[in-house]
């Protein structure tokens, strides 16, 4: 076999292969057992929503794949290899909650500056407005952070996040159920980065954010409990009311049933 057939297979396995993969996850908080042998798998570019009611593990999944929790046992791999140790790890992986704190009288550029990969770089500044780039705020660099909307403080929260140059991109509950323009503001986002090659995984209890997504999987008491596309899961004429039930509120509203644009 030639050397370009060689570099062919390999660019061949590297577009095949997942930017992460879960296997068999458990874990227990004392005798509850949050989760229950989880299965889960982002493709490069991916938005994957992982959609479920509060206390399904959606969090507790997250801080298991960001490193910050162990988990019992399970295999977690990045780009079909086991993370490597922490501290790279938490490079490779980005991870963004809700709150991140804000000095209003700081802006978001001197926000960005401020985060640990761009602290005393000479292009402190030019990297902080091309992050704040990749979310849509480009013009902001210099505006208050005292004077952003919900969603745009957490486009802010998924810059910051993006400095370490991250493969996957784990969000924990950005948007609030039922706040449609927010959860419009931030799918963009997610589509915006996914088309550059970054892997999403949302987790979130809100059905408007997850129609952004490629495939949605629900979480229901730990367990995987269906995977799909969006149009396939986020039906509003429930069919398997066990998992579905706490969807109903949302995704019957007149105003979640309008196209996505």
């Amino acid at each position: 076999m030639g050397m370009a057939a060689v570099l062919d297979d390999l660019l061949v396995a590297l577009a095949t292969t997942p930017a992460a993969s879960v296997t068999g996850l458990h874990k227990r908080h004392g005798d509850r057992e949050v989760l229950r042998g989880v299965e889960l798998s982002l493709a490069r570019g991916e938005v994957v929503a992982l959609l479920g009611a509060p206390g399904s593990g959606k969090s507790t999944l997250l801080r298991c794949l960001a490193g910050v929790e162990p988990f019992d046992r399970g295999t977690f791999s990045l780009r079909g290899r086991p993370p490597p140790r922490p501290d790279a790890w938490r490079r490779s992986v980005g991870w963004v909650f809700q709150g991140l704190p804000l000095s209003p009288q700081l802006s978001l550029g001197q926000h960005l500056m401020r985060a640990p990969p761009l602290v005393g770089r000479a292009d402190a500044a030019a990297q902080a407005r091309e992050l704040l780039a990749r979310v849509g705020l480009a013009e902001m660099f210099g505006a208050p952070a005292g004077t952003l909307t919900a969603a745009q403080r957490q486009r802010v929260a998924i810059a910051h996040a993006l400095a370490t140059e991250p493969a996957v991109l784990l969000c924990d509950d950005l948007t609030d159920a039922g706040d449609l323009e927010q959860a419009g503001e931030v799918g963009a986002a997610a589509r915006s980065l996914a088309s550059d090659g970054l892997s999403l995984l949302l987790a979130t209890h809100d059905p408007a954010l997850a129609r952004h997504a490629d495939r949605v999987v629900i979480l229901h008491e730990g367990r995987v409990q269906a995977l799909g596309a969006p149009g396939e899961l986020l039906d509003p004429q429930p069919r398997q009311p066990a998992w579905r039930r706490w969807l109903v509120p949302v995704v019957s509203t007149p105003a979640y049933l309008q196209p996505r644009t």
